[in-house]
């Protein structure tokens, strides 16, 4: 689709937010040309003055033409280019970008694009959660933890209806973080196992650590009042200076 591009002219305002208020899908040099040309500079949107169109001038006609016989190009690395940039008279700070379209209109274009988008915020938020889990697993604090964690057990019945079932196990583990906690955690299941209703099991499956389905609070130090995270604290201050 090297003669066909999606073009926008849009960035962000002083105020943070996304200004992309011109968006086409183009099949010539003089369609791109002859529709940057009915655009306007940013703030002047709704401007009927001629002179506050973007104008492609001529290095930018050149630009364009180029890009239409010859596509994106290729970055340093080999890599087919995703975006090109031209700037002309009127651009202001922004520029015009050209990407290849990922239907054959706009608004299809844009709901695929949206899509896409979609997938990778959950991503980048999955990972962004993942990576604060794990850096609250890994923080060490040696003492007791409370832990939880949802698992599916095989159930051997005693009148020969084995089955799988859902269930939480809970306890308190001595650990030194909560990735100990939860190594822990499964130390203990495994070396006591667990009934379900009167009747022996084995575990089949487990959360990973870092999901929802674990969970551990730290309680600190055992004292002969309970558990308590301060007394742990005035500990760690005295025999770690």
């Amino acid at each position: 689709m090297a003669n066909v591009f999606f073009i926008t002219y849009g960035g962000y305002a002083k105020n943070g937010y996304k200004y992309v208020p011109y968006k086409a899908i183009v099949h010539s040099p003089e369609e791109a040309i002859a529709t940057i040309n009915t655009w306007k500079s940013y703030g002047r949107k709704n401007s009927t003055a001629p002179g506050d169109c973007i104008v492609v001038n001529e290095v930018t006609e050149k630009k364009i033409r180029a890009l239409f016989a010859n596509g994106l190009g290729t970055y340093p690395n080999g890599e087919s280019c995703t975006y090109v940039g031209v700037r002309t008279t009127g651009c202001g700070a922004w520029e015009i970008g050209f990407s290849y379209p990922l239907a054959d209109t706009l608004q299809e274009h844009e709901r695929i694009y949206n899509e896409h988008q979609a997938v990778q915020e959950a991503l980048r938020k999955e990972r962004e959660i993942k990576r604060e889990r794990e850096a609250a697993l890994n923080e060490v604090r040696r003492g007791w933890y409370h832990v939880e964690m949802n698992i599916t057990l095989y159930v051997f019945a005693r009148h020969g209806n084995d089955h799988f079932a859902n269930t939480t196990f809970c306890g308190t583990v001595l650990a030194e973080s909560g990735a100990d906690a939860y190594d822990k955690a499964l130390s203990e299941m495994e070396n006591n196992p667990m009934l379900y209703h009167g009747n022996p099991t084995v575990v089949h499956a487990i959360p990973d650590a870092w999901s929802d389905d674990f969970s551990f609070t730290f309680l600190g130090m055992r004292t002969d009042e309970g558990y308590s995270v301060k007394e742990w604290e005035k500990w760690k201050e005295t025999n770690t200076k």
